[in-house]
């Protein structure tokens, strides 16, 4: 049985979770506060992870240094892509930052085929072109300063994530051996570093947030937990389905998602083009499953 489809939706879910989550504790933490989180409370639930997927499938693979080259990637990027991330939540409606994130749909394709060699059929690409279509339709902005930060921000997040997923799947698939266990092995590690780098950062940059982090253990729980649950998922996906950009617009669903956390959290409407631009989001990724 294909699982991968099913670990996209669901890491999709897990992702606007973290998100609304993680934008609430913003105002709180600062951004580099709101962006370690994710990965100092997110490392304890991705090392519980990976011990029962080691349990189920006993040992397999190993690390080498193309492991450890693509883990650096994933991990670099994927800190720079948050902060961008949150710098867009914070100037722009939740669900539009959604959108305008997944522009890394396409640019996942193309950085896909050409790191690691990744092939994508007619279909693909197609679904990939009308759902990235979609998504810049969604994220129809008037133009001020502010529209513009936003755009800017949530576009570069979305292409940063494209190389940290290029990175994690090449990370599973160097590995070797079992995929679920690549993949837990690069969500460990991802994390680790991360959590390592991002710590240093932080007690030389901004002591005081980084303070504010620990006396908030409770509230980051749940971005930190569900943003590693979704890690953990996605990557699994990435290591067992075809390709990065089929996995990724498989994931678009979550904008379906987001609008509802905009309409029943943050109470944001949502414009007659973001409906129109979510047909295509639909559409497109349907036709990667076709």
């Amino acid at each position: 049985m294909t699982v991968w489809p099913l670990l996209a939706i669901g890491a999709a879910g897990l992702q606007v979770v973290r998100n609304a989550s993680q934008r609430s504790l913003t105002e709180r933490l600062g951004l580099w506060g709101a962006t370690y989180i994710r990965f100092l409370y997110g490392l304890p639930f991705a090392l519980i992870w990976s011990a029962v997927i080691l349990s189920l499938y006993g040992p397999s693979g190993s690390p080498s240094w193309a492991f450890l080259g693509w883990v650096f990637l994933g991990a670099t990027t994927q800190i720079a892509g948050t902060v961008a991330l949150i710098i867009a939540m914070r100037t722009r409606a939740f669900a539009v930052t959604t959108a305008l994130l997944k522009t890394e749909v396409l640019g996942s394709a193309v950085i896909g085929m050409v790191l690691i060699g990744d092939r994508l059929s007619a279909g693909d690409w197609l679904g990939a072109s009308i759902g990235t279509v979609g998504v810049l339709l969604m994220a129809h902005v008037s133009v001020d300063r502010s529209a513009l930060s936003a755009a800017f921000a949530g576009a570069g997040s979305g292409i940063l994530f494209a190389f940290t997923a290029v990175g994690y799947r090449a990370a599973a698939l160097a590995w070797g051996g079992e995929p679920w266990i690549g993949a837990a092995a690069a969500l460990s590690s991802t994390l680790t570093l991360q959590t390592l780098m991002g710590g240093v950062f932080m007690f030389f940059h901004d002591r005081v947030a980084l303070r504010g982090v620990f006396s908030a253990w409770r509230p980051s729980l749940i971005p930190g937990g569900a943003g590693s649950i979704s890690s953990a998922l996605l990557l699994t996906a990435f290591a067992t389905g075809p390709s990065v950009a089929a996995v990724k617009t498989v994931q678009l669903v979550d904008v379906l998602i987001a609008w509802a956390v905009s309409r029943h959290m943050f109470r944001e409407k949502v414009a007659p083009w973001e409906v129109a631009g979510a047909a295509l989001v639909v559409i497109g990724a349907t036709a990667v499953l076709l």
